[in-house]
C-alpha cells in the first residue's frame, strides 16, 4: 500500500508510515519519510519515533499511567459484550479511548470502532451482538487518542460468539403415492434463542426447483412436511439443508441430508390445507410433445353433475395444476375429479381420475338445562362443534308449536371454540310448556349451510313440596308450597280449598304469598261447614289470567282448641270446628297450674254459636299463679261416650316494666319515679312504691301509692320524708285483690346534699390590680352545669364564670378595672347553677387588694389622655410628689413635657396629657417618677396614642370598626358583625387558599394570631372550648394554608368539628373582646400607614384603611401611586376614581374590581356620613 493512501498532504509534519498490521504487534514500519499532510484518520497510528513537536501532542495521553490490561465480558445469552479497562485515571478534556474491533475471517472488512466511556475509575463500552456481522471469534485493540487525533495502541483482547448447534437432520415417512415425506430437527440449540428455522429443499441440480420450508417447533423438535408438488413432482435425490435464525438476527447453517423420491407417472394428485380450495395436479404425460391443453372436470356426487365446472391446467417444470373453491359447488360430501388431456390433432383423452371428500360439521353433544326457576331462561350447550372448513355461522332454531308460530332462532356469537352456549327464555316462545325441539345449523367456511344436528327437551312447571300444618289448638292452618319453579310464566299462586263433607259447596280460593320460591297462606277452618278431611289444590296463575294445575294435596281437622289473650283477670278457651254429624251433652275443659294437678278446675263450656263453644278461665280460680296453664278439652256424647279433642298449655305472665331515670325538681327537694311498660292482666288493686335510704337502715321507710297512666305507674318522693342525702332504694310492687303485694322491679338513685364547698384566694397583686379565686366545691341538690362567683368592693357585684381544674376545684380572676378601679375589701360569693337556671349558694369569703404603684389610663377624647397612679409607694415609703414626664414616640423627645401630678384624697395621683401641648399626633410614651426628699425613683410607664380633633381619634376608630365588621360578614349593614363567621378555604387569589374566621375575616396566619391572642388572655376558657385540638395545630400546623390543600380545595368544612370548635372559640367573651380589639389596632396602624404615603385628609385615610384591609398594603400603596399619576389630590372620591380607572380586568380579583363595587361605595357613603 502507497503512504499516499493513508494520509492527505500537508506541510511541516514528519511521520512514521504503517501499512501491516499484527494482531500481537500492532503496526509494523515499512519505511521512513516525510510527507505533507492533515491529522491522520483513524487506524494510521505513529510510534514514539515521531518528530519532538508531534511528541509534545502526545504528552497529553503519555503524561497519564495508561492501562495494561482489557477485560471482556459476555452475557450469558450472548446478546451482549462489555469492555473495560483496568484501572486509570480519566484522560483529560479532548483525549478519548477508542476500541477496534473486528472479526477474524475476512480480514478487517467488518471493523467498527466504539468510543470508551468514563465510569467508576474505568473506561469502558457495550457492544450489541446483533449489530456484528456473524457468529466467530473477534479482535479487540484498545487506543488512546489526544485531541489531535493522534493516537497510540494500549492493549488487546478477543472473544467469541458461538453459533447455533444441532443435534440431527432426519427425513422420512415417504408417502409415494401423494409425494410427500416429513423433515425433523432435533437437539437445536442457541446461546441467544431460536427465532426462526428455515429449510431449504431442491432436487434439480441447478436449484431451479428449489422451495423453502419454516419448520414449526414442538417439545423442541423443528419440522416441516415436504411436498413433490412445490418441485414439479421430480423423482430423484432431493437435498435438504437447514438454517437457524438466532436471537442475534444471523442466519447460519447448521446441517443438512437427502431423501430419495420416485414419483408415479400420470398420476393424479389432489391435495387442501382446509378443505376450502383443492389443489389438483398431474406429472408428466406421455407423449407430452404433443399435448396442447389439460382439462379437469369437477363435480360433487349430491344431485348428479348439477355443478360440475371445468378448469383448464396451468404447467409448469412438466407438471399440470389447477385449484378449486368448494364455494363455487356449494355441496360437500365427496367429490369427482376427473384429467382429460387434448392434443394437437384435436382429440380429448381421458388420463385419470381421482376424488376426495369434503367434510361437513361434526356435533358431539346437544344439551338442554332445566329452565331458571324465576325468569324461565335455559341454556343450550354445543359440544365438540367443528368445521374442516371452519365456521361462518352458528344459528338455533327452537320452537315448540306443531305449526312452529313460536320458532326463534339464536345466531350464536364467535366461530372459533368447540363450545357455544345459547341463552335462550321461554318468553320469547310465547311462554309455553310442551316439548321443544332444537335443530342446529352451521355455515361453514366455503358458505355451506347445513344441519349439524338436533334435540328436544320437555319444559314443564315443578315444586319440591305441598304441605299443610294443622293443629286442633289453632283454627287456622297453613299451606306451604315450597320450591315453586314460575319459570318467569307463573306470575301468582292460588290456592284452592273445600272440605269433603261440603263437596266444594264451602270452596274457598286463596291469594298466596310468596317469599322467594315458596308460596303459603293462612286458611281459617272456622269458615268451612264442617271439620274433617280438606282438600286443596295449588294453581299457577300467567299474565294472561291463564291457571295452571300445579300440585294437589288433603289435610284432616277434628275440633280446633284456641286460647285467647289474657286480660281482666283471667283468659278464654275457644273450642270450634266440631264434627256437625254428632249431638255432644257436654264439652269440658280442664285447667291446672301444678305438677300433680292438684289445683285442677273444670270448666264447663257454653255454647256461643254453631258448633262453636268457650270456657272462661280465671287467674282467682289458681291464687293468681303465673306461670304455664295446663289445658285438656274432652267432649261427651249423649250415650255418655268421652272423648279427648285437644291438650294444650298457656303461658300466663305480667310485664313488669323498667324505671326510667329519676329525676329531681328545679329546687332538688322532690325527686319524681316512674315505672313504665307495664301489663299486669288486670289482676291488680293497685301499685305501691317502698321508698327508704341508705341511711340508718329502714329507719325511714316510706310508702307511696302510684298514680296509674296507661302502662305507666309514678309517684313524687319528697326528700323532707326521709333522712336527707345519700342513696336512694325504690321497689315496686303490684297487690293483688286479696290484699298480697308481689315484687315488680326496684331502681336506685341519688339525693345530693345542699351545697357545701370553700373558698380561698391567692396571687393578691396590687400592681396588677388582680387576685385568684379558688372553690372547693361538695355535693349539691342538684346538677351542676356552671360554677359562677359574685364579686363586689364597695358596690356593684360582678359575676365571673369559675373554670373547673384537674383537681375539681374551680378557679376566676378577678379584676378591679371590672369594679371601677376600687381598692379595698373584695367579697366574693361562690354558686352552683343547674342547666335551668337554678342556683343555690356554695361557699363566701372576702380578700383585702392593696393598691401598690397600680397605673390607670383613659381617653375622654382622642386627644386627651388621663393617667392615675394608685397606691403609689417606693418600697413602702410614700412619696412628697410625682412628676409625669411625657413625649411622642417619633421625634427623638423635641416634644417632651414634665407634668406635675395632682394628689386625690384617696392617695393616688393623676395628671391629664394634652396632644395639642406637643408636636405630633400618635404614639405617646409616659414615665412616672416618685420623689421623696431630693432622691427621684421611676416607678412605671405607659404607652397610649394621641390625635388632634379631626384626626383618627376613639370616634373615628368606633366608625371603622362598625364599617370593616359591616362589609366583611355583616352583610354591608352598617354596625352588623357575625363575631362567629367560619369560611372554609377557597381560591380567591394564588395567595388565598385557607380559611377566614371572624367579624373582621381574618386569613390564615391573621386567623391564627387572632386564636392565639384569645388563648394568651384566657387560656382556662380556650382549653374548656378546644374540643378538636385547635390548640395543638396552632403550636404545630401551617396556617398559610390551614384547612386547604393549597390548591383552593377545603380540608376543614364547614360545619366539621373542628369549624364547630373554632367558631365557639371565637365567638366566646373573650373572642368577641379580641376581635373588637384587634379590629382597632389594625385600623390604627393602617391609617397611620396611609398618612405616612401622604394621605393627609381623614376620610382618605379611612378609605384607605379598608383597602389595605382587602387587599393588603400593596393595594393600598399602589392605589395611592395611581392617585398621584393622575396628577389628582389624595381625597377619598380620587382615590375611589383611579383605582377603578387602573384596574385592567373588571372581572379579576382586584381591589378595583366590579366584586368589590358596592363594598366600597358603601364605605363611601358612610364615611360621607359618619365622618364630618
Amino acid at each position: 500500500m502507497n503512504p499516499d493512501d493513508w494520509v492527505e498532504k500537508n506541510t511541516g509534519y514528519k511521520i512514521q508510515t504503517y501499512v501491516s498490521f499484527n494482531a500481537d504487534l500492532g503496526f509494523e514500519p515499512l519505511q521512513l519519510d516525510t510527507y505533507e499532510y492533515t491529522v491522520p484518520a483513524e487506524g494510521v497510528l505513529p510510534d514514539q519515533e515521531q518528530s519532538q513537536e508531534q511528541s509534545k501532542e502526545l504528552q497529553s495521553i503519555q503524561s497519564y499511567e495508561l492501562p495494561t490490561e482489557l477485560s471482556v465480558a459476555v452475557s450469558e445469552d450472548e446478546k451482549t459484550v462489555i469492555i473495560r479497562t483496568s484501572e486509570i485515571e480519566e484522560l483529560a478534556d479532548g483525549s478519548s479511548l477508542k476500541f477496534a474491533v473486528w472479526s477474524n475471517q475476512n480480514g478487517q472488512d467488518d471493523l467498527e470502532w466504539y468510543q470508551a466511556v468514563y465510569e467508576g475509575g474505568t473506561y469502558s463500552a457495550r457492544i450489541m451482538v446483533s449489530d456484528l456481522d456473524n457468529p466467530g471469534s473477534y479482535t479487540i485493540h484498545c487506543y488512546a487518542f489526544s485531541a489531535d487525533g493522534s493516537g497510540q495502541y494500549i492493549s488487546g483482547n478477543s472473544f467469541i460468539i458461538s453459533a447455533p448447534s444441532v443435534g440431527t437432520v432426519n427425513a422420512g415417512n415417504l408417502d409415494t403415492e401423494n409425494g410427500v415425506f416429513d423433515i425433523e430437527v432435533q437437539n437445536l440449540a442457541a446461546k441467544s434463542g431460536i427465532s426462526q428455522v428455515r429449510v431449504g429443499v431442491w432436487c434439480r441440480d441447478d436449484q431451479s426447483d428449489m422451495f423453502w420450508y419454516e419448520a414449526e417447533e414442538n417439545n423442541g423438535v423443528y419440522s416441516a412436511e415436504v411436498s413433490a408438488a412445490n418441485h414439479g413432482f421430480h423423482s430423484g435425490i432431493y437435498q435438504i439443508h437447514v438454517y437457524v435464525k438466532d436471537g442475534n438476527g444471523f442466519l447460519t447453517y447448521v446441517g443438512g441430508t437427502t431423501k430419495i423420491v420416485q414419483i408415479e407417472n400420470s398420476k393424479l394428485y389432489i391435495s387442501t390445507s382446509n378443505q376450502k380450495e383443492y389443489k389438483i395436479s398431474i406429472g408428466e404425460l406421455e407423449d407430452s410433445a404433443s399435448v396442447t391443453q389439460v382439462r379437469f372436470a369437477v363435480w360433487s356426487d349430491i344431485n348428479g353433475q348439477d355443478d360440475l365446472q371445468w378448469y383448464v391446467a396451468e404447467t409448469k417444470n412438466g407438471t399440470y395444476t389447477q385449484t378449486f373453491l368448494v364455494s363455487d359447488h356449494k355441496s360437500i360430501g365427496r367429490y369427482t375429479i376427473h384429467c382429460y388431456a387434448k392434443y394437437g390433432d384435436g382429440s380429448l383423452r381421458f388420463i385419470n381420475g381421482g376424488s376426495c371428500l369434503v367434510g361437513g360439521p361434526s356435533l358431539n353433544g346437544i344439551s338442554v338445562s332445566v329452565p331458571d326457576a324465576v325468569s324461565g331462561q335455559f341454556n343450550i350447550l354445543l359440544e365438540g362443534l367443528s368445521s374442516p372448513a371452519g365456521i361462518e355461522k352458528i344459528e338455533v332454531g327452537v320452537w315448540s308449536e306443531s305449526n312452529q308460530s313460536n320458532l326463534i332462532w339464536y345466531e350464536v356469537a364467535g366461530t372459533n371454540k368447540t363450545e357455544y352456549l345459547i341463552a335462550a327464555n321461554l318468553a320469547n316462545h310465547k311462554n309455553k310448556l310442551g316439548t321443544y325441539n332444537v335443530h342446529v345449523y352451521v355455515t361453514d367456511g366455503n358458505g355451506i349451510k347445513t344441519f349439524a344436528g338436533g334435540t328436544s327437551y320437555v319444559m314443564q312447571l315443578s315444586y319440591d313440596s305441598l304441605k299443610v300444618s294443622s293443629s286442633n289448638t289453632d283454627s287456622n292452618v297453613v299451606i306451604n308450597l315450597e320450591g315453586m319453579r314460575t319459570l318467569g310464566i307463573v306470575e301468582s299462586v292460588r290456592f284452592a280449598v273445600w272440605s269433603k263433607t261440603g263437596g266444594q259447596k264451602d270452596l274457598i280460593w286463596y291469594q298466596a304469598v310468596r317469599e322467594g320460591m315458596n308460596y303459603s297462606t293462612t286458611v281459617d277452618i272456622s269458615s268451612y261447614l264442617a271439620a274433617g278431611d280438606f282438600i286443596v289444590h295449588a294453581y299457577g296463575v300467567d299474565k294472561a289470567g291463564i291457571m295452571y294445575f300445579i300440585a294437589g294435596t288433603t289435610f284432616s281437622v277434628n275440633g280446633v282448641v284456641t286460647v285467647g289473650a289474657a286480660a281482666g283477670g283471667g283468659f278464654p278457651v275457644n273450642i270450634s270446628n266440631l264434627d256437625a254429624s254428632i249431638v255432644f251433652s257436654t264439652v269440658r275443659v280442664d285447667v291446672w297450674t301444678s305438677a300433680d294437678k292438684g289445683d285442677i278446675v273444670h270448666y264447663t263450656a257454653g255454647l256461643k254459636s254453631g258448633n262453636t263453644y268457650v270456657a272462661d278461665v280465671r287467674l282467682s280460680d289458681f291464687s293468681y299463679n303465673l306461670g304455664k296453664y295446663y289445658i285438656a278439652v274432652y267432649t261427651q256424647t249423649s250415650s255418655g261416650i268421652q272423648n279427648l279433642i285437644a291438650e294444650t298449655d298457656k303461658s300466663i305472665s305480667i310485664q313488669t316494666g323498667a324505671f326510667a331515670e329519676i329525676a329531681a325538681s328545679s329546687n332538688g327537694l322532690n325527686y319524681t319515679a316512674v315505672l313504665e311498660g307495664i301489663d299486669l292482666l288486670g289482676i291488680q288493686r293497685e301499685v305501691r312504691f317502698g321508698v327508704w335510704s341508705d341511711v340508718n337502715g329502714q329507719d325511714d321507710f316510706q310508702w307511696y301509692t302510684a298514680a296509674e297512666n296507661g302502662k305507666s305507674y309514678s309517684v313524687t318522693i319528697p326528700i323532707g320524708n326521709h333522712s336527707g342525702a345519700g342513696v336512694y332504694n325504690v321497689h315496686a310492687y303490684y297487690a293483688l285483690p286479696n290484699g298480697e303485694l308481689r315484687f315488680l322491679n326496684a331502681v336506685t338513685f341519688q339525693v345530693q346534699t345542699v351545697p357545701t364547698g370553700a373558698i380561698e384566694f391567692s396571687n393578691v397583686n396590687g400592681k396588677d390590680g388582680t387576685f385568684k379565686i379558688i372553690g372547693e366545691i361538695g355535693q349539691v341538690g342538684l346538677e351542676v352545669a356552671k360554677v359562677k362567683v359574685g364579686v363586689w368592693c364597695t358596690e356593684g357585684t360582678y359575676w365571673y364564670d369559675m373554670q373547673e381544674q384537674a383537681d375539681g376545684s374551680y378557679t376566676a380572676m378577678a379584676d378591679v378595672k371590672d369594679h371601677g378601679y376600687r381598692f379595698g375589701v373584695y367579697n366574693a360569693h361562690i354558686y352552683v347553677e343547674n342547666s335551668e337556671g337554678a342556683m343555690q349558694y356554695a361557699a363566701g369569703g372576702s380578700v383585702t387588694v392593696t393598691a401598690d404603684n397600680y397605673i390607670k389610663t383613659s381617653n375622654p377624647s382622642s386627644n386627651i389622655c388621663d393617667i392615675t397612679i394608685y397606691g403609689p409607694n417606693v418600697n413602702g415609703q410614700t412619696p412628697d410628689t410625682i412628676r409625669f414626664p411625657s413625649w411622642s414616640s417619633e421625634g427623638d423627645q423635641d416634644d417632651l413635657i414634665w407634668y406635675d401630678g395632682i394628689k386625690n384624697s384617696d392617695g393616688s395621683y393623676s395628671v391629664r396629657i394634652d396632644r395639642n401641648a406637643h408636636r405630633r399626633s400618635g404614639g405617646f410614651i409616659t414615665h412616672i417618677y416618685m420623689y421623696i426628699g431630693s432622691s427621684a425613683y421611676m416607678c412605671g410607664s405607659v404607652e397610649y396614642s394621641l390625635y388632634r380633633s379631626g384626626e383618627f381619634d376613639d370616634y373615628a376608630q368606633e366608625v371603622m370598626h362598625k364599617i370593616i365588621f359591616a362589609v366583611e360578614t355583616g352583610g354591608q349593614i352598617y354596625g352588623n358583625a357575625r363575631y362567629d363567621d367560619f369560611t372554609q378555604a377557597y381560591k380567591n387569589s394564588e395567595k388565598e387558599t385557607a380559611i377566614t374566621i371572624g367579624a373582621g375575616a381574618w386569613f390564615a396566619t391573621e386567623a391564627k394570631r387572632l386564636l392565639n391572642l384569645i388563648r394568651q388572655e384566657n387560656p382556662a376558657a380556650f382549653a374548656a372550648l378546644d374540643t378538636a385540638g385547635i390548640a395543638y395545630d396552632l403550636d404545630h400546623a401551617n396556617w398559610t394554608t390551614y384547612g386547604g390543600d393549597g390548591n383552593g380545595n377545603p380540608t376543614i368544612l364547614k360545619g366539621s368539628a373542628k369549624a364547630v370548635c373554632i367558631q365557639a372559640i371565637i365567638s366566646s367573651e373573650t373572642g368577641i373582646a379580641i376581635q373588637n380589639r384587634l379590629v382597632d389596632e389594625q385600623m390604627v396602624k393602617y391609617v397611620n400607614e396611609a398618612a405616612a404615603l401622604g394621605v393627609i385628609d381623614l376620610k382618605a385615610q379611612m378609605f384607605c384603611a379598608n383597602i389595605r384591609h382587602l387587599g393588603g398594603y400593596s393595594a393600598m400603596s399602589w392605589v395611592v401611586e395611581c392617585c398621584q399619576a393622575d396628577g389628582k389630590a389624595l381625597t377619598m372620591e380620587n382615590l375611589w376614581t383611579s383605582m377603578r380607572d387602573h384596574t385592567p380586568n373588571k372581572d379579576g380579583n382586584g381591589v378595583g374590581a366590579d366584586k368589590y363595587k358596592s363594598r366600597h361605595e358603601k364605605v363611601m357613603m358612610w364615611l360621607n356620613l359618619y365622618i364630618d
